[in-house]
């Protein structure tokens, strides 16, 4: 096949420039890669809540009667420097921020625990379950359950209402777990999106699309040549191998030659001998070592020739 000249060449690339804009199109957003899915919440779900909520309301019940009794017997008066907190405030104080510290925080630490298996799974054995959240509500837990059970009451009274806040708890860790990752799904889809818009802006032989138009276009140029036409249903092998050529053709003016190569340096283009002069004169053809036709095109002088006796 014919090969493009440079400026065909570089028509074909500004046309693949040009499909790779039209690709690109405009600046994504995030809605863009949200997805439609099925809740996560189911009915069980729903009932799961009235009873977490009662759980949580008799639980902190226990908890604040538990503080009013501690702090009540061991606030000590008498100070008059600074901020002066009477019993009263003291022990509300105590009680709200204990419910506050102990079953949200204990939740908050479980979700915690749950979004960290990524971090802890390049550990083995018992150290890929453990961790700093797990511990922490494990302490908060503790409380909790010490609070119920020294609430006065009947034990297994004091211990249902925390039981059955951990219990529904794990189940409010996997809700929450699911939505977090949904979420870090689409911003790592919508980042990767948003990567490729920039470096495309920039430079658009840079697009993952690049290569492939460039390649469509270069044969598209080579085919709308008049002696190249005959080629158009060539198959893809012979198509891939064409586009190469005229892909690498320029490459050695990129490349770095430090050393002196004497087969090149002494490289001359084949020329014509006496014997293959003759024959082409007379006709005959020139067959190679290969059996090919081996013939040089020639020009011969057609110029009289002048007898030197005259």
């Amino acid at each position: 096949m014919k090969p493009l000249t440079t400026e065909q060449y570089e028509i074909a690339r500004e046309k693949a420039i040009e499909r790779v804009k039209g690709r690109i199109g405009e600046k994504p957003t995030r809605e863009q890669f949200r997805r439609e899915m099925a809740t996560i919440f189911t009915p069980l779900d729903y009932l799961a809540i009235v009873v977490f909520v009662a759980a949580l309301l008799i639980s902190s019940a226990h908890i604040v009667a538990h503080m009013g009794k501690i702090t009540a017997t061991n606030f000590v008066a008498g100070y008059t420097a600074g901020i002066v907190l009477d019993v009263t405030t003291y022990t509300v104080v105590h009680q709200i921020g204990m419910i506050m510290l102990a079953e949200a925080s204990m939740l908050l630490f479980m979700v915690m625990h749950g979004t960290g298996k990524d971090q802890r799974a390049g550990r083995k054995g018992i150290a890929k379950q453990l961790s700093v959240s797990l511990i922490l509500a494990i302490i908060a837990g503790v409380f909790v359950f010490t609070a119920n059970v020294q609430s006065g009451i009947g034990l297994l009274e004091s211990l249902m209402p925390p039981l059955f806040t951990v219990g529904i708890g794990f189940r409010l860790e996997t809700l929450i777990v699911e939505l977090l990752t949904r979420r870090t799904t689409i911003d790592l889809r919508y980042m990767s999106a948003m990567d490729t818009f920039e470096r495309a802006s920039h430079d658009p032989t840079a697009h993952p699309d690049f290569p492939a138009f460039f390649k469509q276009q270069i044969w598209e140029k080579l085919t709308s040549l008049v002696v190249n036409k005959e080629w158009k249903d060539a198959p893809a092998g012979f198509r891939s191998s064409i586009v190469r050529r005229e892909m690498e053709r320029d490459s050695w003016a990129y490349a770095e030659h430090d050393q002196r190569d004497e087969a090149v340096a002494d490289w001359q283009p084949e020329r014509p001998t006496r014997s293959q002069n003759a024959l082409a004169r007379s006709g005959k053809q020139v067959r190679g070592a290969d059996g090919d036709d081996d013939t040089q095109p020639i020009e011969i002088d057609n110029e009289p020739i002048v007898s030197e006796s005259n």
